[in-house]
């Protein structure tokens, strides 16, 4: 996750590293996000599609850098490369960020995060979570899968947060 825990707006995205869609709205949702610096944290979910042959391991190498601290840069790799998600690609991109490989190739090679992508699906799944991406605002999922969309949302999550309350008021 990026961003503070008790920022007014939580998007949750679900994701998966080897689907097209992903890709194309990664640079939206980091350019929508950044303008909103500490007012939205950001939470991104797995969930690797089936048919993606690469989607899981990719999923559990970004878990992997994530225990680096190098999540957001190794995704970013993860979205320009699709086509190449295969074990060693996985493992050269690591070295290209600077990870520890003997750390990396450890949990990659181990399946150590296999469980808490298993985990981010199956909450995804609980969430009607059936394509990616998925991007929940506050709870709320987002339909208008756009820039403009995204703000909307973002924007009304604010201002619901903000909104005075009516109980209690006086007459």
């Amino acid at each position: 996750s990026r961003g503070e825990a008790t920022a007014p707006v939580t998007v949750v995205e679900f994701t998966d590293f080897q689907c097209p869609a992903c890709a194309a709205m990664h640079p939206v949702l980091e350019e929508v996000l950044k303008s909103y610096g500490n007012k939205v944290r950001f939470v991104a979910r797995d969930f690797p599609l089936n048919q993606h042959e690469w989607a899981r391991k990719a999923a559990e190498a970004a878990n992997a850098a994530n225990a680096q601290g190098k999540f957001f840069e190794y995704i970013n790799v993860l979205f320009k490369n699709q086509s190449a998600l295969d074990i060693a690609s996985l493992k050269k991109y690591a070295s290209d960020l600077g990870l520890d490989r003997a750390k990396f190739d450890a949990a990659l090679d181990s399946g150590q995060y296999a469980a808490e992508v298993s985990h981010d699906v199956a909450d995804g799944e609980a969430y009607g979570v059936d394509a990616t991406p998925t991007i929940f605002i506050n709870g709320v999922r987002l339909r208008n899968m756009t820039a403009e969309g995204l703000r909307a949302a973002i924007d009304g999550a604010a201002a619901a947060r903000t909104a005075p309350t009516q109980r209690g008021a006086s007459k």
